[in-house]
C-alpha cells in the first residue's frame, strides 16, 4: 500500500522514449502476428512478448492512431547499452 510522503508521485511513472517505441514498432513489423497483434492484443501479453514496457505498447498503439503505416526510415536507432562495443 502507497502511502502519502512514502514514495513520490513520479515513482510510478514510466514514459517510453521515442527510441523504445520505434524498436517495438520494427520489432512488431518483422513479427508473424505483425500490427494487428499490437492493436488488439492483450496488452501484458504483447508486452511479454516484445519485452518491453507496458506503456511503451500503450504509446506505440497511441502512434498507431496517428499514423496507422510507421515508416521504417522514421524509426530512431536505440542506443546501445553502456560498456557494450
Amino acid at each position: 500500500m502507497l502511502h502519502s510522503g512514502v514514495v513520490g508521485d513520479d515513482a510510478l511513472r514510466f514514459q517510453p522514449k521515442k527510441a523504445d517505441i520505434d524498436a517495438l514498432m520494427r520489432a512488431v513489423a518483422a513479427h508473424p502476428l505483425g500490427i494487428s497483434y499490437l492493436r488488439r492484443g492483450h496488452l501484458g501479453t504483447v508486452a511479454i512478448t516484445f519485452g518491453c514496457h507496458a506503456f511503451t505498447v500503450v504509446a506505440a498503439r497511441d502512434r498507431l492512431e496517428t499514423e496507422p503505416t510507421p515508416r521504417p526510415d522514421r524509426l530512431e536507432r536505440p542506443l546501445p547499452p553502456e560498456g557494450s562495443a
